[in-house]
């Protein structure tokens, strides 16, 4: 199992289940009586990050798109709006009408419907350049045409707007994007790889008690590694793109990460011998005596634990500085 695929909700349920139920067992145990307080420093720091950037980000990109979608279809509006201005007076045969009909699309749209396949960077910015191609004499052209209940200037006002909401709102995602990129997220993998690192030290320091013992404190753990792991291959059966599975953000149970470091959480297994291609035996020759050195006694313990010997020696722990 890997602790790489818990979710960042995952570890907060498992860390608080450890420094409140399970808090005074841990404190009897010799061995793990040091875990509770590094889990309660590692869950302010849990705490702390739990509030998701990419809902906001996400609340940003979605602000963006509805404000694209409203800037590209009244650039379609204007167009053909001013296409058939200049088609109506060229079939009441007012030449002249229709030549500002023309001026005034290439006005508004100097490239025409293509404005529509720019980035939101680019359609952001023709909401000022749009001030600076219009003179008065457009203004008060197209305040005079009254188009579905409003007239031209309004929808061109209202076209201009959105495309300032769409620039402040892909501002908001680039921001919060870069955030995440830059400070979010190598806070939460160090939070994160402190987490894991507890955990297995945990896990080594309770190889001294009884099975049952180790089975009650760690079945939680286990049950949430297993529901991980089981999202993970399940979303890598569907054939989820690589990005879908390994979130940089695993923060609620759908979004997990499954690195290729996940492999170092499982327990090891022995790497099965190669075979190589049949060939013909050769015949037996007699073995060869094998010389083997003497046994050298075992070096004797030293100290107070001199002439003991079933001694379980200490093992090593987070925060333990004596070596």
């Amino acid at each position: 199992m890997a602790l790489r695929n818990l979710s960042q909700s995952s570890l907060i349920t498992l860390t608080r289940y450890y420094t409140d139920p399970l808090r005074e067992q841990l404190l009897g145990y010799p061995t793990l009586a040091w875990a509770p307080a590094v889990l309660d420093a590692i869950l302010d720091d849990l705490v702390a990050l739990e509030d998701d950037p990419r809902a906001q980000a996400a609340a940003a990109r979605a602000e963006a798109t509805a404000a694209d979608g409203r800037f590209d279809n009244l650039a379609r509006t204007l167009y053909y709006l001013c296409k058939a201005y200049e088609a109506l007076a060229l079939a009441e045969g007012d030449t002249e009408r229709a030549g500002r009909a023309i001026m005034l699309g290439r006005t508004l749209l100097p490239d025409g419907l293509h404005v529509v396949k720019w980035s939101y960077l680019e359609e952001a910015a023709e909401a000022d350049r749009i001030e600076g191609r219009l003179n008065d004499d457009d203004r008060a052209l197209m305040g005079g045409l009254q188009v579905f209940g409003t007239t031209l200037l309004a929808l061109v006002a209202e076209w201009q707007a959105a495309a300032r909401e769409l620039g402040e709102a892909d501002r908001r995602r680039t921001d919060i994007e870069a955030d995440v990129a830059q400070n979010r997220l190598p806070q939460m993998n160090r939070v994160r790889g402190r987490w894991m690192d507890t955990i297995r030290a945990m896990r080594a320091a309770a190889a001294l008690l009884a099975p049952s013992e180790v089975e009650n404190l760690f079945r939680k753990l286990n049950e949430a590694e297993a529901r991980a792991d089981a999202r993970v291959a399940a979303r890598r059966a569907a054939g989820a793109a690589a990005a879908d599975v390994d979130e940089v953000l695993p923060l609620d149970g759908a979004d997990v990460r499954a690195g290729e470091d996940a492999a170092a959480d499982a327990p090891a297994e022995a790497a099965p011998a190669e075979v190589a291609p049949a060939e013909a035996a050769p015949a037996e020759q007699p073995a060869a005596p094998v010389e083997r050195p003497a046994e050298q006694p075992a070096a004797p313990i030293p100290g107070p634990l001199a002439g003991n010997a079933n001694v379980n020696l200490p093992i090593f722990v987070p925060g333990d500085e004596r070596g």
